[in-house]
C-alpha cells in the first residue's frame, strides 16, 4: 500500500509541478493575482519534501492539493482543455513511476557488468 501511495504521490507532484509553472506564468503575465503563489510555494515544499524524504504523509497531501486544485479548476472553468489534459498527464506519470524496476540481487554478478574470462597465456 505505501508503494501505491507514493506512486501518486509522485505522479501528482508532476502535474502539480506543471499547475505551479503555469500558475507562476499567469502571475507574471497579470492573468492572475499574486495570491495564487501560496498554492505554488505550497505545491514546491510538498514536491521537495516528498522526493527528498519519500514521505507517505507528503505524498498523500499532494495528492490531495493537486486534486483540490483540479477541482477548483473544473468548476471555475468548466471548458478547459486542462481538464482532459491534466489526468491523462497524471496516468502516464503514474505508469511511469508504478513499473517495477528489475536490479540483479544485491552481490549478484551480471553479464553486463562481470569481465569475460581470460585464456591463459603460457
Amino acid at each position: 500500500m505505501k508503494r501505491y501511495v507514493l506512486v501518486a504521490g509522485y505522479a501528482s507532484s508532476e502535474v502539480g509541478a506543471l499547475m505551479a509553472t503555469l500558475s507562476f506564468i499567469a502571475v507574471a503575465t497579470g492573468a492572475k493575482p499574486a495570491l495564487i503563489m501560496i498554492d505554488v510555494v505550497l505545491l514546491a515544499g510538498l514536491g521537495l519534501w516528498l522526493w527528498w524524504r519519500k514521505s507517505l504523509v507528503a505524498a498523500a497531501l499532494t495528492l490531495a492539493l493537486v486534486a483540490y486544485e483540479y477541482l477548483f479548476l473544473a468548476l471555475s472553468r468548466p471548458g478547459s482543455t486542462w481538464l482532459r489534459t491534466y489526468p491523462i498527464l497524471f496516468l502516464v506519470a503514474l505508469l511511469a513511476h508504478g513499473r517495477r524496476r528489475r536490479y540483479p540481487p544485491r552481490g549478484a554478478v551480471s553479464m553486463e557488468t562481470s569481465h569475460p574470462p581470460r585464456a591463459k597465456c603460457f
